[in-house]
């Protein structure tokens, strides 16, 4: 509901005085165990990430990404790191789906490190997984005259552990995630929805440690906010021609469309 009245611009103050209420704490006592902090940019995020890492006395290990084709690993990012470093005790982010064990979002520790296996201790459940390398497929589409259709056709992939530090991650990055706990600090937001996208990664309040927030944090886009007006009103307008229709005429209508 409060994510709503953000969205649509409506009572946003009253909106943030509620999230403010329930879930602003001060205090420096950062960094519990299965929480994540979702920060304006990538420097924000690295620093956290390698004091964090520099803090465990264990031995460091590097993990290169490889790829194939049309990938450039000079000039392109990807949700899994070109090299990804890791020491035993490292809190760990999953950054690719594999249901039911992990889900893009989850956060664990690592507790073993092979050349070809990282295992991995689920927070908050305890459950630990074997992580193994995955592979990204990039893939354009291209007209097959003589089937008449567009194809698709692997260009290149990406190969790395489907895992990035778990400390902290820029909001940009979260996009996609979903969270059980999470700390932000959004006095530093730059854009606008910035606040919005960090604030819906997560469940429900309760998960929620808020450190701060500027005013463009819950800013909305005014482009953004016309077509949201747009979309809403050409949604009721279609809403009504097709209860204009009858139950009979729209039921055939569906049934059709579905066939």
């Amino acid at each position: 509901s409060l994510l709503n009245q953000i969205r649509l611009n409506n009572d946003t103050q009253g909106a943030i005085d509620a999230i403010n209420q329930a879930c602003f704490h001060g205090g420096d006592d950062r960094g519990d165990a299965g929480s994540l902090h979702l920060v304006p940019t990538n420097g924000n995020a690295q620093s956290i990430n390698d004091q964090r890492l520099d803090a465990i006395d264990a031995p460091l290990m590097k993990f290169d990404a490889t790829s194939t084709g049309r990938i450039n690993l000079q000039n392109e990012h990807f949700q899994a790191p070109h090299v990804l470093k890791l020491k035993l005790g490292a809190q760990v982010l999953f950054v690719k789906n594999n249901a039911p064990d992990w889900m893009n979002g989850t956060i664990g520790q690592v507790v073993h490190i092979g050349e070809d296996r990282i295992r991995v201790e689920i927070a908050p459940t305890g459950n630990v997984v074997d992580v193994e390398r995955e592979t990204w497929e990039r893939i354009e589409y291209a007209y097959d005259c003589a089937k008449q259709r567009l194809q698709p056709k692997v260009v290149g992939t990406y190969t790395q552990f489907p895992l990035r530090l778990g400390w902290a991650i820029t909001i940009h990055k979260s996009q996609g995630m979903t969270l059980d706990a999470a700390e932000m600090d959004l006095s530093a937001c730059f854009e606008p929805g910035q606040g919005y996208v960090a604030l819906s990664r997560l469940r429900d309040l309760q998960g929620l440690r808020l450190l701060g927030m500027n005013e463009m944090a819950l800013r909305l886009d005014s482009l953004a906010v016309k077509a949201d007006a747009r979309f809403l009103a050409l949604s009721e307008q279609t809403e009504a021609e097709w209860l204009a229709r009858g139950p009979s005429a729209a039921q055939t209508e569906a049934d059709a469309f579905i066939l």
